[in-house]
């Protein structure tokens, strides 16, 4: 998907306000308390767009079509991720979300090189259609966001190799 160039010219100054203070974050406190603050900037940067351009989210809480997406996470965030975790659940929820992870690796370890686009596998964060780990989602996870749910789910019930799936990212914040 290509993006408009007021897309790209908004993102871009977004990036450059929060990386050079993430950099120092990083080296200072480490890459969990860096993470936390470049979502925090990020957030502060998004809050600042005019309302007029904003478009409706059809996301809502119960909806978890993406939560069924292969996604790519940076070590940090696993870390961050990991932390939150271990600090928000109880000893038992950990333990049944350790388990889905061995489970859902087991799955998708058995399966021919090029099969997990083609399959709509649950997160092992996602319990009863919420993310258990929300607040301390990885980037890309904050990046899905749809504007029409309809989209989300011919994707989910029929994932495509090398499909893009429902637009996601900028789109949700700006209008055309």
């Amino acid at each position: 998907m290509s993006l408009p160039p007021q897309y790209l010219a908004m993102g871009r100054d977004i990036v450059d306000t929060v990386e050079p203070q993430s950099l120092d974050d990083a080296r200072r406190f480490g890459p969990e308390v860096a993470r936390q603050h470049a979502l925090q900037a990020l957030d502060a940067a998004l809050a600042g767009i005019p309302l007029a351009q904003l478009k409706t989210l059809a996301c809502e809480q119960g909806c978890s079509f993406c939560c069924h997406r292969q996604v790519a996470v940076g070590a940090a965030e696993v870390f961050g991720l990991l932390e939150h975790l271990r600090v928000t659940l109880d000893a038992a929820a950990f333990a049944d979300f350790s388990a889905r992870c061995i489970a859902t690796a087991d799955f998708v370890g058995q399966m021919p090189p090029g099969q997990r686009a083609l399959r709509s596998v649950a997160c092992p964060v996602l319990v009863a259609g919420g993310c258990a780990g929300y607040a301390a989602r990885p980037f890309r996870c904050s990046a899905y966001n749809s504007l029409d749910v309809e989209p989300c789910r011919r994707f989910f019930a029929a994932p495509r190799e090398h499909a893009p799936g429902p637009p996601a990212a900028p789109d949700r914040f700006v209008g055309a």
